[in-house]
């Protein structure tokens, strides 16, 4: 019996992580290229110390921010893909090809699925340059803070709403199992 309920969940281990890995959606190819160039790297050296990206506040993040921050990260792939590329010692045309691959696809990425974070990213760069030690721009500013106000302020209600109906069909659906 005992043989038979490992065989079992055996068998469902390896169904859970097959359907789980089957629901990535990192290319095949992507994954190779990757282990391709990961191939001679020091292990110690790369698994050390902390990650480069921020994973974790990344899951703490509301999707829109989540969002602007992702196609930020994309940016900086697509600056560090192209970086090693013209480090790249011309011996190893193997590594040229599985990283300009690697650019392709953040770039496609990039461009298929963050196309608005781009508007984002130029209105972030506009509000950072504002003059705020200018009188005029300072006098200009109070005259938009209503409309600013009634923007931030219909926004959060928004979503007081929707996460105020999500409850309450949450509720609906427990109370009629």
């Amino acid at each position: 019996m005992a043989l038979v309920r490992g065989r079992c969940l055996s068998l469902c281990l390896s169904v859970c992580l097959s359907v789980c890995l089957a629901a990535s959606h990192v290319p095949v190819k992507m994954k190779e290229a990757i282990k391709t160039l990961q191939h001679d790297q020091n292990r110690d050296e790369v698994f050390s110390g902390s990650l480069v990206f921020p994973r974790e506040s990344l899951n703490q993040m509301e999707v829109g921010a989540k969002r602007v921050v992702l196609g930020e990260i994309l940016e900086v792939y697509d600056k560090l893909i192209g970086q090693m590329l013209s480090q790249l010692p011309a011996k190893s045309q193997s590594e040229v090809l599985e990283l300009q691959y690697l650019l392709e696809e953040v770039r496609r990425l990039k461009k298929h699925r963050y196309q608005k974070h781009q508007l984002v990213r130029s209105t972030l760069d506009q509000l950072a340059h504002i003059q705020t030690n200018n009188s005029v721009v300072q006098r200009k500013a109070l005259w938009e803070l209503p409309w600013l106000y009634d923007a931030a302020s219909s926004l959060a209600g928004r979503k007081r709403r929707s996460l105020r109906r999500r409850q309450a069909l949450k509720k609906r659906g427990a109370s009629t199992c």
